[in-house]
């Protein structure tokens, strides 16, 4: 016979995997950019329930960055990879690393927050004693990411470390946030603790300072006082400047009457301190009730005086 054959012939193997059981964890839940992030793990025998697998190929991922391991001979495995800031949040993964080694895969949640800056735009502190300060939380490389909701706190400097003020008010958009206090002034700063979004973020620290006032030796005469007569009130206007309480002279302050039964006051005259801090005022008197002197502040240096602690009452016959 002469001529040539051509002859295939096709073998089909089943193949079966090695089956395992894989347990793994991060270190942590919460990574800033930069930090490294170790997951570790074990392979065990499906099979042979606890026996460990070793020289295995194990694949471990996080983001972006991926790190290829093998088991040791105890079956555990270690992967180190770095945590970059940019896509919010991220999850570590397990997965094996090759066809033949078939187990579950493995995952957790992991943060990578944010690098940002908070700004101070703007700070005052009122001649009655309100704070109101302004900033702006903002990404440093992604400017576009909102910075709504964010937490952020004002803080004051107290025995040598930062403490929280107790807030009035807080009013926030996009970007800025508007937080308003009671205070008698000090050095402050704004604060943006970490979260899963947003890595911490700190502004400058500031000062506001304005000084005390107060009222002293207030009294009221003549006691009584005939109808339509006048009252003259009397006392003396102090700061405290430089460690001590001081004369404060040339600055304005107001005469105010309460009657009797009423809680609101009125303003019955204005006048200026001498340069010795002493005052004097004088107004009509029609009813009974109580009279005292308050300092408002007309400059940017003094809070307004609180009132003279209750006043001096007359009657009116």
């Amino acid at each position: 016979m002469h001529g040539s054959v051509n002859a295939s012939r096709s073998v089909a193997e089943a193949y079966r995997p090695l089956r395992a059981t894989a347990t793994a964890a991060a270190d942590r839940r919460r990574a800033l950019n930069g930090e490294t992030v170790t997951v570790a793990g074990r392979l065990t025998d499906q099979a042979a329930t606890g026996v460990p697998l070793a020289d295995q190929p194990v694949r471990v991922a996080f983001g972006p960055q991926v790190a290829n391991v093998r088991t040791d001979a105890d079956g555990r495995f270690t992967a180190k990879l770095p945590a970059f800031a940019g896509s919010g949040q991220y999850e570590w993964e397990v997965t094996s690393g090759d066809p033949f080694l078939m187990f579950e895969r493995l995952a957790g949640p992991l943060a990578v927050p944010l690098e940002s800056r908070l700004d101070l735009r703007g700070a005052s502190l009122s001649a009655d004693g309100t704070l109101s300060v302004t900033g702006s939380l903002r990404a440093l490389y992604t400017p576009d990411a909102s910075m709504y909701q964010q937490d952020v706190r004002l803080e004051q400097s107290v025995a040598g470390g930062w403490k929280a003020v107790p807030l009035r008010e807080t009013s926030s958009s996009w970007e800025s946030v508007t937080l308003t206090a009671g205070s008698r002034g000090g050095w402050f700063r704004l604060r943006h603790p970490t979260t899963d979004e947003v890595a911490e973020a700190v502004s400058p620290s500031f000062r506001l300072v304005r000084f005390d006032t107060r009222i002293v030796s207030l009294n009221a005469g003549p006691e009584p006082v005939a109808k339509g007569g006048y009252v003259t009130v009397t006392g003396g206007l102090q700061h405290y400047w430089d460690g001590a309480w001081r004369a404060y002279g040339n600055a304005p302050v107001v005469l105010q009457f309460q009657p009797k039964g009423s809680t609101a006051w009125k303003q019955m005259a204005t006048g200026r301190s001498a340069a010795n801090g002493s005052v004097s005022l004088k107004a009509k008197a029609s009813a009974d009730g109580t009279w005292r002197i308050r300092h408002y502040a007309a400059d940017s240096r003094h809070f307004h005086s609180p009132a003279s602690a209750g006043g001096d009452y007359v009657d009116v016959r």
